[in-house]
């Protein structure tokens, strides 16, 4: 609740006669930290306290369980981000939270607490695949730091098991989550979490997979992981593009996944050996790609906040889709000089902005909690 606070927009914040957003986001990752700080997780998590087994003394454990595995998913951005984190779950011993009811009537039945199969969504159904998800990264990440000079091609082999566990996932996903389009028929908590899970999902798929992306087009033995990459930029911008209008809750991670999916595209258009028009099947889709690319974009910086991500974000795809394709070599990547001219148009771009019309939105969410807990 903290991270939605936080990226609200203005029209967001009027519709629901929110005030300050930003003072709700302080007050419920204070809530959050203290609500952790209430119960000894790391040396007794899965006790209740003694001789409470109530429906009200259940549910509140739960909530703090909750809580813990929202944090621990939050933290598992960090590998990709800065390539750390710092909850290590091999010294916790933090059971997941129950997928349970959230009705206080429905929650235990003769003294125990009553678990819903996994059919059943609810808010903890949706946590446990996104603490399946994260934590596949995380581990993918744990092998490759745990080996001394490591090559590309063991890497890419636990890359591709990494992969293999993303499908068996998809395949154990319950069935209101396989829906091929938006399950309008059902409540609209289980819509927004259909189209988040979908983009977490496919943006997973992109980070695991990044490294041999670019090498792809040199190293051809490398072609699964952007063949992977592309087929998820896909899936991540049709899923949003086909659900913009709909009035769902959107995740604070979602235009950072928009950002990725359309800078995938973009250097599959910028270095690809096939834009010669030879083949007019490829040139149809490259056209599709840009086109989408440009509509996805669109979106994203008119639908606010427009913070320095979204900014940067945009003028290195811009600039990658206007950058003319004659003269440059098949397979060939950025030069040294062509990325330090990018990054230089972009700083020089950024500095240009009015700062008043960044506002605080100049800070990452974990900046800002940073701040909020030093003042």
């Amino acid at each position: 609740m903290s991270a939605g606070f936080y990226y609200m927009t203005k029209d967001i914040e009027q519709r629901h006669n929110i005030d300050d957003a930003l003072s709700l986001a302080k007050f419920f990752y204070r809530k959050a930290l203290g609500s952790l700080q209430e119960i000894d997780f790391m040396a007794n998590p899965s006790q209740y306290p003694p001789g409470e087994r109530t429906a009200q003394s259940i549910m509140q454990h739960e909530i703090k369980k909750r809580v813990w595995a929202f944090l621990v998913i939050q933290d598992s951005y960090l590998v990709s981000f800065k390539h750390t984190y710092s909850v290590q779950l091999t010294h916790s011993q933090t059971p997941p939270p129950l997928n349970c009811s959230e009705s206080l009537g429905e929650l235990v039945v003769d003294g125990q607490s009553k678990i819903l199969p996994d059919s059943s969504p609810t808010q903890t159904s949706y946590m446990l695949l996104q603490l399946k998800l994260t934590n596949l990264k995380r581990v993918l990440f744990d092998d490759i730091s745990s080996c001394v000079n490591i090559s590309p091609e063991m890497q890419f082999n636990m890359v591709l098991k990494t992969d293999e566990k993303m499908m068996a996932l998809r395949r154990d996903l319950p069935s209101w989550m396989k829906s091929e389009s938006l399950p309008t028929e059902a409540p609209i908590f289980v819509q927004s979490q259909w189209r988040t899970f979908r983009i977490s999902y496919a943006h997973m798929i992109m980070s695991i997979h990044r490294t041999f992306f670019c090498l792809s087009f040199s190293e051809k033995k490398y072609c699964y992981s952007r063949l992977a990459c592309l087929s998820a930029s896909h899936m991540l911008l049709k899923t949003y593009l086909d659900t913009v209008g709909c009035g769902l809750v959107e995740s604070w991670t979602i235009p950072a996944n928009l950002l990725s999916s359309c800078i995938f595209l973009s250097l599959n258009l910028f270095l690809s050996d096939c834009n010669d028009g030879f083949d007019p099947h490829v040139s149809k889709s490259h056209f599709e790609d840009r086109e989408t690319i440009l509509q996805a974009l669109q979106h994203i910086e008119t639908s606010g906040p427009f913070n320095q991500m979204v900014k940067r974000g945009s003028i290195v795809i811009r600039r990658l889709l206007d950058t003319k394709h004659e003269g440059r070599s098949a397979g060939v990547s950025l030069t040294t000089d062509e990325i330090t001219n990018l990054v230089r148009e972009v700083e020089s771009t950024m500095q240009e902005d009015d700062s008043e019309t960044m506002g605080i939105f100049n800070l990452t969410f974990d900046e800002f909690l940073d701040f909020s807990v030093n003042n």
